[in-house]
């Protein structure tokens, strides 16, 4: 591997790391003043925004994993799927004014594995056309 794909995955960690420490703090603050806008399709935004923020999360953490590194990203899906599970539940806990929602939790669930699916199609076809370049 060299070293600029050492810096990019190192990155991507780093990106990903500040990005769940923002989404912990969003996902802390008071809930009363969120708008409840819905788009043509009738799903909310704030669902959106759920599926959204953790499709992304997952894809800065992916991202920071060579392809080869499968038992990293089967451990990294779990602690994501906890993460998002652990988050919508005690949101309400620490927050009076947030909810506990089932949609929510199914939002964030939802964008973590459209994110693994995505990356392993991606993957597979990156690969597969890699391999079928003449050296």
């Amino acid at each position: 591997m060299t070293k600029s794909q050492i810096d990019r995955h190192r990155i991507f960690r780093v990106l990903a790391r500040l990005w769940i420490i923002t989404l912990t703090i969003l996902l802390l603050l008071p809930g009363k003043n969120i708008p409840v806008i819905k788009w043509a399709l009738k799903i909310p935004v704030d669902k959106t925004i759920h599926f959204l923020s953790f499709f992304f999360l997952a894809v800065g953490f992916l991202l920071g994993y060579k392809w080869e590194e499968r038992n990293k990203r089967r451990i990294l899906f779990i602690e994501l799927m906890a993460y998002a599970i652990i988050m919508e539940t005690i949101q309400h806990v620490v927050q009076p004014s947030r909810a506990f929602e089932k949609e929510d939790m199914l939002a964030n669930t939802l964008g973590i594995i459209t994110a693994f699916i995505g990356y392993y199609i991606a993957g597979k076809f990156i690969k597969k056309l890699t391999q079928a370049q003449p050296n």
